[in-house]
């Protein structure tokens, strides 16, 4: 799974035509390089209403769409993805 994410040292994922990206609560780098921490950070991006994509001409195709500036992609493999509702 792919999510489009922007040139910043901070991991911060963009969400829409916004154009702004914004960083998710417990997930950076160092956690997304961890073994076996996939599934719950992409758990963890969906119930923030990240959008994840596919294939990464997915990803590559709304950003386009979005007209984004200053973005790259970061590539997630989880084995399994659980839904979880926020938290209140």
């Amino acid at each position: 799974m792919w999510a489009i994410i922007s040139n910043h040292r901070e991991l911060k994922f963009f969400v829409g035509e916004s154009r702004s990206a914004f960083a998710v609560k417990g997930v950076s780098y160092n956690r997304v390089q961890e073994n076996g921490t996939h599934d719950l950070i992409v758990s963890e991006l969906l119930s923030e209403g990240v959008p994840l994509f596919i294939k990464k001409s997915d990803a590559r195709a709304k950003a386009v769409e979005w007209d984004l500036k200053g973005f790259k992609y970061i590539e997630l493999n989880p084995s399994i993805i659980v839904l979880k509702g926020k938290e209140q």
